[in-house]
């Protein structure tokens, strides 16, 4: 398996999952070919969106892709978006809004929560150490809801990454390395259910609208 196909798979059967990302690694490709590939396993996908960090993927799904069809049917749920008017930052509230919404989950749903980064940047480290551990935590109350987290882990103190790690039971890592005297984009599955691929690394390409795995 490749590290989308291991990561889809551990996704499936546990709960929440993280998709750590650095500038430069096309997050964006990987995380729109997770959606292609789970969204006929879920009845409701949801993209729980901080600071309007879903208009960035649209954007890149719009411009780059061409596709203005694989979200026609997903839920956005806007936290502080400069078009709304949000209560505040505090984890509390945040955390309190998002249970509202997603408590009355009848049906397999997949939440995918985007901007937990720009959040961060905007309200300190000290709030996203307080928020993240209750958005993991809200699956907890609902065996129907899966939650997967995108998150640009670089820029952030180890203590912010070490958090993340600790609440996330899915980890895969896609960063740029300087490889002789190229940059190579990889992906490291950190966390998975299946031990035989944890800490493994692939190099992989974006060829048109594909990506190309390519062995460690």
């Amino acid at each position: 398996m490749n590290p989308l196909q291991i990561f889809i798979e551990s996704s499936k059967r546990l709960s929440p999952s993280l998709v750590e990302y650095e500038v430069g690694s096309e997050v964006e490709m990987f995380v729109y070919r997770y959606l292609q590939e789970v969204k006929p396993e879920f009845d409701r996908v949801v993209l729980v969106s901080f600071m309007d960090a879903h208009l960035t993927f649209i954007d890149y799904l719009e411009r780059v892709l061409r596709d203005t069809e694989l979200l026609k049917d997903v839920d956005v749920v806007q936290i502080l978006s400069k078009n709304t008017r949000d209560p505040g930052g505090s984890a509390p509230l945040i955390a309190g809004r998002l249970s509202k919404t997603l408590s009355d989950i009848t049906k397999k749903t997949l939440a995918v929560v985007l901007g937990l980064d720009f959040y961060a940047i905007v309200f300190s480290e000290k709030f996203l150490l307080d928020l993240f551990p209750r958005v993991a935590n809200l699956m907890k109350y609902n065996n129907n809801l899966k939650i997967v987290s995108v998150f640009n882990g670089a820029i952030f103190s180890p203590q912010v990454n070490q958090m993340m790690y600790t609440f996330s039971l899915n980890i895969i890592r896609l960063n740029v390395e300087k490889v002789d005297t190229r940059l190579r984009r990889c992906a490291t599955i950190i966390r998975s259910i299946f031990p035989e691929y944890n800490l493994k690394k692939w190099y992989y390409d974006i060829v048109e609208n594909e990506i190309v795995w390519y062995g460690e």
